[in-house]
């Protein structure tokens, strides 16, 4: 009788052990897949966001001329327009080219009235136009002599700007 006890009590260990064992290699599988599930979730996030901003950088590239109700196109051979990326509000350099001679214009819109006021009285002998119903001043920068093509790679030296955005 000893004995059968002692059988099976080591079956019952055993079985005990074995049951341990497969509860642990269970919640292995378990943790694995829930590791799985969430890199697969985070990759596919990932994409998604990466795709959605390669959109909207697609799609906002003309976005801010038209911001403003800046209607001036670039034309090749013609017209550059070039933002400049490091003034407060938006100024836009418009550089016409004729031959072998250029004019660069610059648009400047305001964020406020005060700010355009104050900025008309200071510019007034410079001004070729305005529209303060926008807050935007027109005057010329400077004219000179070059191709379209000398005009474009100096653009950033003509106009004393080293953070230009050119369209």
């Amino acid at each position: 009788m000893k004995q059968t006890n002692k059988k099976q009590v080591s079956k019952q260990v055993r079985n005990q052990t074995k049951n341990q064992v497969n509860k642990q290699i269970e919640q292995r599988k378990d943790s694995s897949t829930k590791y799985l599930c969430l890199f697969i979730v985070i990759v596919a996030f990932t994409f998604a966001f990466t795709l959605l901003i390669n959109k909207q950088k697609n799609s906002e590239y003309m976005n801010d001329i038209k911001e403003n109700n800046f209607g001036i196109q670039p034309e090749v051979g013609k017209v550059i327009v070039a933002r400049d990326m490091n003034a407060i509000y938006p100024k836009y350099y418009v550089v016409y080219v004729e031959e072998d001679n250029y004019s660069v214009y610059v648009y400047n819109y305001y964020e406020t009235t005060s700010q355009y006021e104050l900025e008309y009285n200071r510019l007034i002998d410079k001004i070729v136009d305005y529209n303060a119903k926008d807050n935007m001043i027109r005057y010329i920068y400077g004219r000179g002599y070059g191709t379209y093509n000398e005009v474009l790679n100096n653009l950033s030296q003509l106009v004393d700007s080293n953070n230009l955005k050119i369209y």
